[in-house]
């Protein structure tokens, strides 16, 4: 056979197939070139393999099919684990939710049941055997089911969405069909369940708001460029308390918290990869064919109620999200370049390469969470480079990490950790160290920049207070405590209540 009909066979290269080149080719350019970072090769891993997956998938055969019955299994996974956390049969993932699924807490678990919902109604409509369509319906009423108990606002948007997407073309003749004073009550109820969905939740919903405005201000530091791969955790609580510092008075203050997420996985792509990185995304969503029918309009539908949810949530973090875009993807980069014929031993050893490098980073990060645990017991290990880095890379760790550091004095470990991924605990921590070191003008520092990440937090106002005692320096320790007093300091725990009593006797007991 000669080359010509060996290029035949191979499918095109697509618009999105160099999108998706340049996207990742862009991040890397920007990380390493532009932003200066250090070059974290488990950084790079798990992006690796999401690419990986999507070229397996884009050189599958029925890679339609395949890919929206994987979704449609891995739901109901989700959808038997959801049942049983809900009967009491297996416990949560969250100490305050009684059902998370196989994730974190409620929220992403409702997003992926929303999509799923979405590709197992598509699944409905476009088969034709009775009893899978009924059979297909039983599974899909127990996923609303979770659904509905998840408590999202995120999925059941991400679901109205995908499902009026999917039966777009009955939706418009039916309401065509529909009287002016009909359609005029009906956007009068749509915009009234919009407006009580806010008020359901009003303190998440205005919490939401918070970290799009403080995000939208990383983005203004650094819009054409953004700050580089994983800067949002970085950075965006210090951004949060150069925020409360200019706005003191701000109504969002009871609502800051400890964020390491976006929220809007746009917002996200454009304070970390920039306009390019966003222009690119853009691209890839103006270049899918929106008019395609049967399997790939399901595909399309799926994609959209997952888009949908990524501006309330963040499921570009998690990685049965991360999977699931890249191969509904790989499936819509085939819409309009379908031609040639897939290489099926291709998309096996590219699926197979993918699963193998997420199972290595799986691996990395067991082991360095068992050697964590060993040094928290107490047994000498060391902490090598390669699980610095997995460590670095996984939040839960990482937390881990810098809680040892907090209560065996590593201020370089704090440091570290300050530096991924910032608390007002871990700045107090850091501050302690510093004050116990005679450096009391960078533990101040270090005080004031954790009291403005979160205004309402006591300790930082607590550690604050006993250095201007340890200084003695009464005037500036009574200032503080009449700040705390006066203000809505989070008071509920019995520490909290412990710094208040402590810091209010101080103040009964001398005088400026």
């Amino acid at each position: 056979m000669n080359a010509q009909a060996h290029i035949a066979k191979l499918p095109r290269v697509s618009s999105i197939d160099i999108a998706v080149a340049a996207f990742v080719l862009w991040l890397m350019v920007d990380d390493l070139l532009l932003q200066g970072r250090e070059f974290e090769l488990f950084a790079y891993l798990r992006l690796v393999a999401l690419l990986l997956c999507y070229v397996g998938v884009r050189l599958l055969r029925c890679r339609a099919v395949i890919v929206l019955g994987a979704v449609a299994v891995w739901t109901l996974v989700e959808v038997t684990v959801a049942l049983l956390q809900l009967g009491s049969i297996i416990e949560s993932n969250h100490l305050l939710y009684g059902m998370t699924g196989t994730f974190g807490n409620p929220g992403p678990l409702g997003g992926f049941v929303a999509m799923g919902i979405v590709v197992m109604a598509g699944l409905m409509a476009t088969m034709r055997s009775k009893v899978a369509v009924a059979a297909l319906a039983v599974l899909t009423s127990l996923t609303a089911v979770v659904l509905v108990c998840a408590d999202s606002r995120a999925g059941w948007l991400a679901t109205t969405v995908g499902i009026a997407y999917l039966f777009g073309r009955y939706i418009a003749r039916a309401w065509r069909r529909i009287p002016i004073w009909g359609k005029c009550v009906a956007l009068v109820v749509s915009a009234g369940v919009l407006v009580a969905a806010y008020f359901y939740k009003e303190k998440s919903a205005n919490g939401r708001l918070l970290i799009w405005r403080t995000t939208i201000d990383m983005i203004a530091d650094s819009p054409l460029t953004g700050h580089g791969s994983g800067s949002h955790a970085e950075q965006y609580m210090y951004y949060q308390a150069k925020h409360f510092e200019a706005n003191p008075e701000s109504p969002l203050a009871d609502r800051a918290g400890v964020v390491d997420r976006s929220f809007n996985d746009l917002l996200r792509v454009w304070s970390e990869g920039g306009l390019v990185a966003l222009l690119i995304v853009v691209f890839i969503v103006c270049h899918i064919d929106w008019r395609a029918k049967r399997w790939q309009h399901t595909v399309n539908a799926a994609m959209l109620s997952m888009a949908t949810f990524a501006m309330f949530s963040y499921p570009s973090y998690l990685l049965p999200f991360q999977l699931a875009f890249a191969a509904l993807l790989g499936c819509a980069a085939s819409g309009r370049h379908g031609g040639g014929k897939c290489k099926t031993a291709v998309a096996a050893l590219a699926l197979a390469a993918c699963a193998g490098t997420l199972v290595y980073c799986q691996c990395r990060v067991s082991d360095a969470d068992a050697q964590l645990q060993e040094l928290i017991a107490g047994r000498e290990v060391h902490i090598d480079t390669d699980t610095e880095e997995a460590i670095c890379a996984t939040p839960r760790l990482l937390s881990t990490y810098a809680t040892y550091a907090a209560t065996h004095g590593d201020v370089e470990i704090l440091e570290l950790a300050a530096r991924k991924s910032p608390s007002p605990d871990l700045l107090c921590d850091l501050a302690v160290y510093n004050a116990a070191a005679g450096d009391h003008a960078n533990a101040e520092s270090w005080l004031h920049t954790a009291h403005y990440m979160v205004p309402g937090k006591i300790r930082p106002q607590y550690e604050l207070y006993r250095l201007y005692v340890a200084e003695g320096d009464t005037t500036r320790a009574r200032m503080v405590v009449k700040n705390v007093t006066g203000n809505s300091i989070d008071a509920k725990s019995s520490a909290a209540l412990r710094m208040i009593g402590e810091m209010k006797r101080f103040y009964e007991n001398t005088t400026e």
